[in-house]
């Protein structure tokens, strides 16, 4: 238990320093992407300024030709009456009234002092020009060509023009200024934009190499785990092997034993009894063979399977009975159906029908129904002692298990008064299943 907790204690002071880091550089990365958030809207309000005051220059310039083409238009069609005149006067007219009208609805930065007022002064200046010059042209178009020279020689625009120019130039040269104050702001944000981005991607970077970093470390523990646990399966496989082989080596010895004990007390002749032996032998030799599936004999029918792991205990005090239509067998069942039928007869020599001089009896019959066919194949023991379950489980009924979950069946053993009773079910699979 102490152990347990300081290696958890251990685990738990090795896990803080990483939690702290990965917070530490996902703070960082929150706080350059803030950065990077904030001065990409401050360089996107920046150039939405500078795209208004470049707009803003250019209808100024708009606007001076406007003027300039609608007065020249209403003195050439006040002097001439020419129509060409009036159509570059009013030409002119429109094209200004455009660009102060545009010009108004730009937006304009804070910082730009009187800007409005010089604009508003700037309008009405021009509106009042315009109005004086319009009585020109009403008094040609009329006709008064006369009255009209001698209103424009009346009313001298000279300071009306000056006035118009000398605000055109002062809101230009504003303009100008805040354009250059713009571009410099947007070149510096884009210059600090740079080593943020930089900043960025250097904590991506690092962040990346601490992901790996432990990565590689959880992939090594994840390999020495699977290392320890294969291990760990190698030695258990080798442990259930060895306490196989020694199990099947004392069963052999057994068999062994009863085959030559019974066969000398049935036969008084020596060399029949030598014979006989030799050829019990080598019959359970071929069983075993069939039962781990290292024979090479083609097994087909269940029948087939159930005459030659039992050929071996086949003597004149024992009787087998064999009953059940025939069976195509899967290559895949012989060996764990083989296993079973082997360890029941092994047990029966041992303990069971067989293991009594006279009158032991084994019946295995089998039946099929439904569909999918289902195989229910029953071994019946009689005429030996009554048999008595045992307290604890031994490792031939564990190769039992083992074998019947290869052959996803349900073992069922009864201990009846007339010996032991063992019912198989399990389910054929269909014929183009059998591998």
């Amino acid at each position: 238990m102490v152990k347990r907790f300081l290696a958890q204690s251990m685990r738990r002071r090795t896990g803080l320093p990483s939690i702290l880091m990965l917070l530490l550089v996902a703070a960082i990365i929150a706080t350059i992407a803030w950065s990077l958030v904030k001065g990409f809207e401050r360089e996107r309000a920046l150039r939405a300024q500078v795209e208004a005051t470049s707009a803003s220059m250019s209808e100024f310039g708009n606007m001076q030709r406007g003027v300039f083409e609608a007065v020249t238009g209403a003195h050439g069609y006040a002097l001439k009456g020419d129509p060409r005149y009036l159509r570059r006067y009013n030409a002119g007219r429109e094209t200004t009234e455009n660009a102060l009208e545009t010009m108004a609805n730009l937006p304009g930065p804070a910082e730009a002092g009187d800007r409005a007022a010089k604009m508003r002064e700037l309008r009405e200046t021009i509106d009042t020009h315009f109005r004086m010059i319009e009585i020109a042209v009403q008094l040609a178009q009329q006709g008064s060509t006369e009255e009209a020279q001698s209103w424009i020689a009346a009313t001298d625009d000279y300071d009306r023009m000056t006035s118009i120019v000398a605000l055109t130039q002062e809101l230009e040269g504003e303009e100008a200024a805040l354009l250059a104050r713009d571009i410099t702001a947007v070149e510096a944000s884009a210059a600090r934009t740079r080593p943020i981005l930089l900043a960025l991607l250097g904590s991506l970077f690092l962040f990346f190499l601490i992901g790996s970093w432990y990565a590689l470390r959880t992939l090594r523990a994840e390999r020495r785990a699977q290392a320890a646990s294969a291990e760990r399966a190698a030695r258990e496989a080798a442990d259930l092997l060895a306490n196989e082989l020694n199990h099947r080596v004392k069963n052999m010895f057994a068999i062994v034993q009863s085959i030559v004990g019974s066969t000398l007390r049935a036969e008084s002749d020596t060399a029949m009894a030598a014979q006989k032996v030799g050829q019990r032998i080598q019959a359970l030799s071929v069983a075993h063979d069939v039962s781990q599936g290292a024979s090479t004999m083609s097994i087909n029918a269940l029948s087939e399977l159930i005459e030659r792991t039992l050929a071996p205990y086949e003597q004149d005090n024992r009787a087998i009975l064999i009953d059940g239509p025939r069976v195509h067998l899967p290559r895949n069942l012989v060996t764990p159906l083989g296993l079973i039928i082997h360890e029941l007869a092994t047990n029966a020599v041992k303990y069971g029908a067989w293991s009594v001089e006279e009158g032991g009896t084994v019946k295995i019959s089998w039946s099929l129904k439904g569909s999918p066919e289902m195989l229910k194949l029953t071994w019946q023991e009689s005429g030996g002692p009554a048999p008595e379950e045992p307290d604890q489980t031994g490792f031939g009924s564990r190769m039992i298990s083992t074998a019947a979950r290869q052959l996803k069946a349900e073992v069922d053993q009864n201990w009846l008064e007339t010996g032991l009773e063992v019912v198989i079910s399990f389910e054929l699979p269909a014929e183009e299943d059998d591998q």
